[in-house]
């Protein structure tokens, strides 16, 4: 039986730890970044979105369990109750529909209508299941070094 369950000290900062590199990575696979501005936007990101760490307002971390072993993480916020946004979900191959259905059972139950998340158009996996979940794009962004 999958469960979400809410993230404890320790995980958070395993967490953090794991998903700054994760991060890092894919701001430089996609090219947006170059090594060390990565690591500085993936910090950067951590420190804006999360002011007070596993305790801010608004933000839902979890770690997702099947049968009592921790198999992910999801990270989520909402805006107003109502929007709310995947920051970043990391599941072991072959459970991500099930993480993603949990994820979006649990924004509902806090009364959110809508949810986005983003994916790298690198990762064209992510991208499949997103879509194939019913998560459609609605807007595409891109990007161009200038040296």
């Amino acid at each position: 039986m999958f469960k979400l369950e809410n993230m404890d000290l320790k995980s958070f900062q395993n967490y953090r730890k794991d998903a700054l590199q994760r991060i890092s990575k894919d701001y430089l696979e996609s090219g947006v970044y170059n090594k060390g501005e990565a690591s500085q936007m993936a910090e950067h990101l951590f420190t804006e979105m999360l002011p007070e760490g596993m305790n801010t307002p608004g933000q839902y971390l979890y770690n997702i369990t099947k049968n009592g072993k921790i198999i992910g993480t999801i990270w989520y916020g909402a805006l107003n109750n109502v929007y709310g946004y995947i920051n970043d979900i990391l599941i072991s191959e072959g459970y991500e529909k099930e993480a993603l259905e949990l994820l979006e059972e649990d924004a509902r139950k806090k009364g959110i209508k809508r949810l986005d998340l983003h994916t790298y158009t690198n990762n064209k996996s992510k991208l499949a299941l997103f879509e194939k979940m019913g998560y459609h794009p609605y807007y595409l962004r891109l990007s161009k070094n200038l040296g």
